[in-house]
């Protein structure tokens, strides 16, 4: 993949680590020495991470201008709720920090990104190490339990067991 494309994720990793362990009150060197690790083979992983992303973003890209894959105004606004969720944060004041912060074309692009990935599900086939077919069933997460569901059932069966 592109080099700079690479150094630029490297960067974003090393900055999102960076802020991870800030807010755990650890600094780079508190990490490398907690985890035996040098320096350079934290450059190391990060680049060989970075590589991967960047190819499977480029992959993706590919995928989204192929099947003519285009991203509506509802499309981030969707997203934006979702953030505004997933944050507990009003929709209004995420949609300005993104704003102000001038990554609204980059929510565009994982929007799209994603759009990607859902193409590619619906269309492609997995296979195992050997080329042979999976069932997409077994891929899917089973449904979550009702837990309400789950008490009732339980105390229907201790009642049986009781009598």
């Amino acid at each position: 993949p592109p080099e700079p494309l690479v150094k630029e994720e490297i960067t974003h990793r090393a900055h999102e680590l960076e802020n991870v362990l800030r807010q755990q009150g650890l600094n780079i060197g508190q990490y490398l020495t907690a985890t035996g690790r040098s320096q350079q083979q934290l450059i190391d992983e990060l680049r060989a991470q970075a590589v991967q992303a960047v190819k499977a973003d480029l992959a993706l890209r590919a995928v989204a201008e192929l099947e003519n894959i285009e991203i509506t105004d509802a499309d981030v606004d969707a997203e934006i709720m979702r953030l505004a969720e997933r944050f507990d944060a009003k929709v209004s004041d995420v949609r300005e920090q993104l704003e102000s912060n001038e990554q609204m074309s980059a929510v565009r692009s994982d929007v799209k990104r994603g759009m990607a990935v859902e193409w590619l599900v619906e269309h492609i086939e997995a296979v195992d190490p050997l080329g042979q077919p999976i069932d997409s069933a077994l891929l899917e997460e089973p449904p979550l339990l009702d837990t309400e569901e789950d008490d009732t059932a339980l105390e229907a069966t201790d009642t049986a067991d009781e009598t």
